[in-house]
Order: structure tokens, then sequence, then C-alpha cells
């Protein structure tokens, strides 16, 4: 304390004051496009949702595995960055056009790590890429002659 009129400081001239976040830790959950169609033109979202607005950026770390193939997708990023103020963050995830019989495939995401937040209850996506090719199918021909 300075500069006091009508009156002399005494020994004590600062007070501390403690402020307690009373606010939970927000949580990041995962949601998303499940399916789209190898040669579709468009790509599947996955959306990083926090539960309440921060102050700083959050960053949730992910993981890829499924049954998919790297080559058989490409994702936009290997992280999901929801900025200071905003609730979501997305990423997106092209399926590769090839001409393989392959089936469905899928594409699991999970939440890896998260940082300026925790992970909430739902830490997963899955995306199924539904196959474009027709089913393979194998016919047998020829002539056979036996003689007695």
């Amino acid at each position: 304390m300075t500069n006091v009129t009508g009156a002399t400081a005494g020994s004590t001239t600062q007070a501390i004051v403690t402020i307690t976040d009373d606010e939970t830790t927000p949580t990041v959950t995962l949601s998303g496009t499940t399916t789209i169609v190898e040669n579709a033109a468009g790509t599947a979202t996955i959306t990083a949702t926090l539960s309440t607005a921060t102050t700083t950026d959050t960053v949730a770390s992910l993981g890829f595995a499924g049954t998919a193939s790297a080559g058989d997708y490409a994702a936009s990023n290997t992280t999901i960055t929801i900025p200071a103020g905003q609730l979501t963050g997305t990423i997106t995830i092209d399926p590769t056009d090839d001409a393989l019989y392959e089936g469905n495939e899928t594409v699991i995401v999970d939440i890896t790590n998260v940082t300026g937040a925790t992970a909430g209850s739902t830490t997963q996506a899955i995306v199924t890429i539904t196959d474009d090719e027709t089913t393979p199918t194998v016919t047998l021909s020829g002539t056979t002659t036996i003689v007695e």
C-alpha cells in the first residue's frame, strides 16, 4: 500500500488473494462419419469436441488402426487442434480408390494423448470404407476327353 491519505499505513501493506478455479477440467470426445464409399467424391470427417471452451489451444493426438492399411486412405493430420475459445476441431479421412477387391475395411481413430484437457468417455471413431469393386468370381472351362 502506498500514498495513504488521512491515516498512517500499518505494518501490513499487502494482501494475498487466492482464486480457486471451481470448473471441472474440459474433456475431449471423438465422433465422425461412419461409412464412405471407396470411389466417392468426398471424405469422412472426424470431429473432436470439447465439453467446455478453454483459453488455450487443445490438441488431441491420434492413433490409426483397423483393417485398412495406410495405402487405403489418407488422413489429413495425426492431431486435431481445437483453437482457444472454440469447441471443435476436425480431420478428414480420404479413401483411396484402387482396382483391388478387398472387401469393406475399417479405419479406427483413437485419441492417444490430450494437451489442454482430458480424454472424455468416447475416444474412438470408426470409419468403414465400402469397397466399390464387385466380388471376383472364378469360372472353370475346358473340354475333357476320356478314352477307354
